[in-house]
């Protein structure tokens, strides 16, 4: 369990993160909604020891993560900024990880298929795109196959089948017991994945709330364009879904709402991506319905570029 309880942290002077309390459970997916990038990864550096608390305490299985005899065995962390350096292929980076931690070498290529990246394990990082970066950065946390997952805005590079490969991993760590909190700034991306939504507003958690009550309650409105667009169109609407063709700056687009937005980009993948715009607005409201006060808007989702 990753227990965090009254949690204070600051930036030089300024206050980042107010008393904050939160548990994240063995076998489940919590995710941390922040408007501000630098509360949420504040609070994951806090965790991992790299910010250290005002007040209050970041716990791992009862320790702090200083004190762990192993690190890489009990805690897989991404966090933002390069996931290796740029000299190193993603082969090397991980060997070196492995190495210095007394792990076997073995593990390191069935890692690298295992998140898609056995194809270019020579390439530099350097040559890597972001959505790579992101990949290597997922090995690497799960290098020392820790029970423990915390990942600071992992979503944030990745569009339509990449954030789609990454929603699957989270829920196959979670599906193995594993603890796991992943941080971002959109509502609707990290509800169709987490057990529990945590938002934070001003440095405070001012919603945490069950994440299916979330996603039950509210149905995000979805704008897409696809080369296979007609067919598209049919599909979506046999599947249930409201589809309204919408005249756009980039021509016409398809307006989507009365599934989830996992659903509908699941559906769209086969047609050919070009664009997918999602707004929070409607998790957003019924964010703040159900925790009973104002809930901090969120970035709109934005993805595109998937073909």
């Amino acid at each position: 369990m990753i227990d965090v309880r009254d949690l204070s942290t600051t930036h030089g002077r300024r206050p980042v993160l107010d008393r904050v309390s939160l548990r994240v459970a063995a076998g489940q997916v919590t995710a941390v909604v922040s408007p501000v990038a630098a509360e949420a990864t504040s609070l994951v550096r806090a965790i991992v020891g790299l910010d250290r608390a005002g007040t209050g305490s970041a716990l791992i299985d009862g320790a702090p993560y200083g004190s762990l005899d192993s690190p890489l065995t009990a805690v897989g962390t991404l966090l933002a900024g390069a996931p290796a350096h740029p000299a190193r292929t993603a082969r090397d980076h991980l060997r070196w990880m492995a190495a210095g931690s007394a792990l076997p070498s073995r593990r390191v290529d069935d890692l690298l298929e295992m998140v898609g990246l056995g194809s270019v394990a020579g390439i530099k990082v350097r040559d890597f795109t972001p959505a790579l970066r992101v990949r290597l950065g997922v090995a690497s946390a799960m290098l020392g196959d820790p029970d423990h997952y915390v990942l600071d805005d992992p979503l944030r590079h990745l569009d339509g089948l990449d954030a789609l490969w990454l929603r699957q991993v989270l829920r196959r760590l979670a599906a193995r017991g594993k603890a796991v909190l992943v941080t971002g700034n959109s509502l609707g991306r990290l509800a169709a994945v987490a057990d529990r939504v945590v938002v934070l507003g001003h440095g405070r958690i001012v919603a945490d709330e069950d994440a299916a009550a979330l996603r039950a309650q509210a149905r995000p409105t979805v704008v897409l364009r696809a080369e296979r667009q007609g067919e598209l169109f049919d599909l979506l609407r046999s599947m249930g879904a409201d589809v309204t063709p919408r005249l756009t700056d980039d021509g016409v687009s398809l307006e989507v709402s009365g599934l989830s937005a996992q659903r509908i980009n699941e559906a769209a993948v086969g047609f050919g991506i070009l664009s997918m715009v999602e707004t929070d607005d409607g998790l957003a409201d019924t964010l703040a319905r159900l925790a009973g006060g104002a809930v901090p808007r969120v970035a709109a989702l934005a993805v595109g570029g998937m073909r």
